[in-house]
């Protein structure tokens, strides 16, 4: 009897561990999924202040990138004085970043601004309420770059819970020199979705399941890719309850049930409030699906037509050009994050596999039909997969050529990508 019960008390403090969430042991990595008990808790102070450093020290390089791009004549606003901070800003605002500030000053004026989630057009407008009406533009700015600041925090602090504190300064090395890492400082929602999904991996990987529902809750309402959360954290729910086990009684069970449906319901309750402000508005709450594809060009396709006509689209593009450069630079980026992901399945947690298979599924699956980069905007829509910067932020800290080779190659190519978005051109 005196076994059974030391056998009982453990598993009942197993249990209360998982609850308390915070308190949880890191974990390690797929081969080592299961917790690791006396590990001890985040040092999560000193990791917010080092992601807080590369975050401002990132956006004094942009800064500075941006007033030199200016003395060379790069902006399209060239010629007018370059002393006006307000102005080097102001260059900053294009393409989504326009839609944005419309919606957050207009509300959906009409059907194709749907296509644009409420979540980043409500804090802007919030922003607004503190800093002026006339300053709304600069709102949008703060908000991104707010929104930034929480990704990189939340992505230091995932790394280093999966693979010790060394590896979260990888990470966020890694993340910087993405060559399209610049759109986390524009006025558009890469910024807070990464923050959303780092924080949502982070919080279903030590249990704390209500703080990691209202992650993907935040995700679906900044856009419909957060529905890629909800299979990596139910299935992370339910691999830790196979661990320690279904509680023994029938309050713990439901308790267990109640939580599996909040993680699983968050994303479609923030879709659904979406949706019914839709349905108010325009008397269609899919407006935005139809949105899609009428005027945006996104068309649901099978993966192997969508390849082909990829091979098909590449071939037919004369040699180079730019729209052979920006859609070699797509395609590229979609297959080292696929091959990457599958040659890294073993050394990541199951759930970061689905989170990265579900964002690739998402980037080719839905091509843009009308225009001959088929996968355009791929790179920047990549550049939310955590687990991605994560894994090749380890693999840099452990091998100094391939630090000395990310850093290096993705500066200058972010730095010609750069040139050309502040100039105005479409890029990625």
């Amino acid at each position: 009897m005196g076994g059974d019960n030391r056998i009982v008390v453990g598993v009942r403090g197993a249990r209360e561990r998982l609850w308390r969430g915070w308190r949880m042991p890191p974990t390690h990595g797929r081969l080592l999924d299961a917790p690791t008990g006396g590990a001890p808790p985040l040092m999560w102070r000193a990791i917010a202040k080092e992601a807080a450093v590369y975050w401002l020290a990132s956006r004094a390089l942009l800064l500075v990138f941006t007033w030199v791009a200016f003395l060379v004549g790069v902006p399209a606003a060239q010629g007018q004085p370059t002393s006006d901070p307000a102005l080097l800003l102001h260059a900053w605002l294009h393409w989504d970043g326009y839609w944005y500030e419309g919606i957050a000053r207009l509300g959906y004026w009409n059907g194709q601004s749907t296509a644009f989630f409420p979540l980043y057009p409500l804090l802007i407008g919030a922003g607004t309420l503190l800093i002026g009406e006339q300053n709304r533009w600069f709102a949008a700015l703060l908000v991104a770059n707010l929104g930034t600041l929480a990704a990189f925090i939340g992505m230091a602090l995932l790394a280093a819970n999966e693979y010790g504190a060394r590896t979260a300064v990888g990470t966020l090395r890694a993340l910087v020199v993405y060559p399209a890492a610049f759109f986390l400082a524009a006025p558009y929602t890469e910024g807070i979705f990464l923050g959303c999904a780092a924080f949502g991996l982070l919080f279903a990987r030590r249990g704390a399941w209500g703080w990691a529902a209202l992650c993907v809750l935040l995700a679906c309402l900044t856009r419909i890719t957060g529905v890629i959360l909800i299979l990596p954290l139910v299935w992370e729910f339910v691999r830790q309850q196979r661990q320690t086990g279904l509680p023994a009684d029938r309050r713990g069970r439901w308790r267990a049930l109640a939580t599996l449906a909040m993680v699983a319901c968050a994303g479609p309750l923030g879709i659904g409030v979406y949706m019914l402000y839709l349905w108010g508005r325009f008397g269609n709450p899919t407006i935005f699906l139809s949105v899609e594809q009428v005027y945006w060009g996104h068309n649901t396709t099978p993966l192997w037509d969508s390849l082909a006509l990829a091979a098909a689209r590449y071939g037919a593009i004369p040699p180079w050009t730019m729209s052979h450069a920006l859609m070699l630079i797509e395609v590229s980026a979609l297959l080292i994050f696929a091959v990457f992901t599958l040659v890294t399945m073993r050394r990541m947690p199951f759930a970061f596999t689905l989170y990265m298979l579900g964002l690739l599924y998402l980037c080719v699956s839905s091509p843009i039909l009308k225009v001959p980069d088929i996968y355009q905007s791929s790179a920047r829509y990549l550049i939310v997969g955590a687990p991605f910067f994560v894994l090749l932020g380890r693999e840099m800290q452990c091998r100094p050529w391939l630090d000395f080779l990310v850093v290096c190659s993705g500066f200058l190519l972010q730095a010609v990508l750069l040139a050309n978005f502040l100039a105005g051109n479409w890029v990625l």
